[in-house]
């Protein structure tokens, strides 16, 4: 971001607390669950363990809706509780409405994360711990900066990141259900 200077750097650091808003509630309901996954999965009660799942996963997606909405709507105020430079606003509200685009999904993200915890696979939760800020983000972001470069579409690599983690979360859960509970042969 600092090719595109000062103001795009600081615009980019407001709009990334004015991200974690909501980033931040969505990985507590994440964080929340996975005792009462953890508990159903150890005691084999597949039905229950389920049910959390779903649950969790509803709720999950409802909040992440409103808090996207929140942040969407209410971007310029929030933007400027954590602005310093005016000359940034413009940047600042682009950026946080952008990062927020993935915001409906994200949800999904960190209750699988704690779901697949929860059973004991703790490679592919490895696997997806760091997947957002790591090993699918670097590589999209330098994908984004080589094939677009404009301070939008770097941005933008985050919100792919994060549909990408999304998938691969799901893909890793199911893969995780089946293989840990149909060990324990559980019923």
């Amino acid at each position: 971001m600092v090719h595109y200077g000062d103001m795009a750097v600081a615009g980019l650091g407001v709009a990334m607390k004015v991200n974690m808003v909501a980033v931040m509630l969505l990985i507590g309901v994440g964080t929340g669950i996975q005792p009462l996954l953890g508990y159903n999965f150890g005691s084999g009660n597949k039905k229950r363990f389920l049910g959390i799942l779903r649950f969790s996963l509803l709720l999950a997606i409802a909040l992440s809706l409103v808090m996207t909405i929140l942040c969407y709507l209410g971007a310029g105020p929030m933007v400027n509780a954590f602005l310093e430079q005016q000359d940034a606003y413009e940047f600042g509200m682009k950026f946080a409405r952008t990062l927020i685009l993935s915001g409906p999904i994200l949800g999904v993200l960190f209750v699988m994360i704690n779901t697949i915890q929860s059973m004991g696979a703790a490679i592919p939760s490895l696997i997806l711990s760091i997947s957002r800020q790591g090993l699918l983000y670097i590589p999209v972001l330098f994908v984004f900066d080589k094939v677009f470069a404009s301070e939008k579409m770097l941005v933008m690599a985050q919100p792919v990141t994060d549909y990408l983690a999304v998938i691969l979360s799901i893909i890793l859960g199911i893969f995780a259900f089946g293989r840990y509970f149909e060990e324990r042969k559980l019923q």
